[in-house]
């Protein structure tokens, strides 16, 4: 089944609605549409990328007016969104990265090699790219919570996941972050 809206990209129903979204500022990290976020090519994104509109299991009920929103802000304002999410990776990847190097031996040259000190959030493409972008069906101010989910050199079992509303990051962690829902519901009810 097929849903057509002239705001949407063309989406097809596979337990959610899917279709494909081009955010430029996400080009040129590396490809991760393989299973799982894998890298599925040398060659660095081209910018596109799965969209998913989670019904919470309503079945084919088209994205709702906040998951529309959510959409409609992130196009308009996909640099400054993309500029947060990876200004909020680069404040935890120090984090990310002792964990990495936790599981070898001290010193261990390939660890470190995969891991290295960082210096600029810019240097984070070669060790990531954007695999799905998932609109929940989550809201606060009748804007829809946005995941992202990432494949990292880091966390190449349990990848990465951004959850933002609007611009402002809510919470990094493990991909689930970017579709489980629990940290948009924790937030969204927050006070």
């Amino acid at each position: 089944m097929e849903t057509r809206n002239p705001d949407l990209p063309p989406l097809v129903w596979n337990d959610c609605w899917e279709g494909e979204v081009y955010l430029a500022s996400w080009a040129r990290f590396q490809s991760r549409r393989g299973p799982y976020a894998a890298l599925d090519s040398g060659v660095p994104s081209d910018g596109r990328f799965l969209l998913r509109f989670d019904t919470d299991g309503a079945g084919k009920v088209p994205p709702t007016a906040a998951q529309m929103l959510a959409y409609r802000w992130l196009l308009d304002h996909e640099a400054e969104v993309a500029a947060a999410v990876l200004a909020a990776v680069f404040a935890e990847y120090p984090r990310f990265r002792e964990e990495f190097l936790d599981a070898y031996e001290e010193g261990d040259p390939d660890a470190e090699a995969t891991v290295p000190p960082l210096a600029s959030a810019e240097l984070l493409r070669t060790m990531m790219g954007l695999r799905s972008v998932c609109v929940l069906p989550l809201c606060r101010e009748d804007v829809a919570y946005v995941g992202f989910e990432f494949g990292c050199v880091w966390e190449p079992e349990h990848g990465l996941g951004v959850l933002t509303l609007k611009n402002r990051v809510v919470e990094v962690g493990a991909a689930e972050v970017s579709f489980d829902g629990n940290g948009a519901e924790n937030d969204a009810y927050d006070d």
